[in-house]
């Protein structure tokens, strides 16, 4: 199961639910992997600082956090919390679309559940590769 919790700042029918979760089922199953349940929350850049700092100790802004859930079927489970406030900072400094950027953000929270991770140089760049497939299959 899918779930998109208050699209912050955007009408409820801006977003079709269904699509968007067809899409992130496909996306997953092109990782071999999966939905049980997936939580898309959507929050302003303070409820994230507050997120980052009391779950991982972080003292920063971000544009998205991913919680796995401990599962014990191999299915991938979680909570993902989008910061709405860097998504359209994010849009307007790469020069893109917010439904374009809000696709990247709910590709790279499923791809973090999926095992990818983006530390190093390296990985980033898989993610970006990954992000860009999986945003291509909506457009196809």
């Amino acid at each position: 199961m899918i779930t998109f919790e208050s699209f912050l700042g955007f009408p409820e029918n801006y977003f079709n639910k269904s699509k968007l979760t067809n899409w992130l089922i496909s996306c997953a199953e092109q990782y071999g992997v999966t939905i049980d349940r997936l939580a898309y929350k959507f929050c302003d850049e303070e409820t994230m600082l507050e997120f980052n700092q009391k779950f991982l100790q972080h003292d920063y802004y971000t544009d998205i956090l991913t919680f796995p859930d401990k599962n014990r079927s191999g299915n991938i489970s979680g909570d993902i919390l989008i910061n709405i406030d860097r998504l359209r900072e994010n849009a307007k400094a790469y020069n893109q679309a917010i439904e374009q950027e809000l696709l990247r953000l709910l590709a790279h929270g499923l791809l973090h559940l999926c095992g990818f991770r983006d530390e190093t140089n390296e990985e980033k760049s898989k993610m970006r590769k990954a992000e860009q497939w999986c945003i291509s299959v909506l457009s196809a």
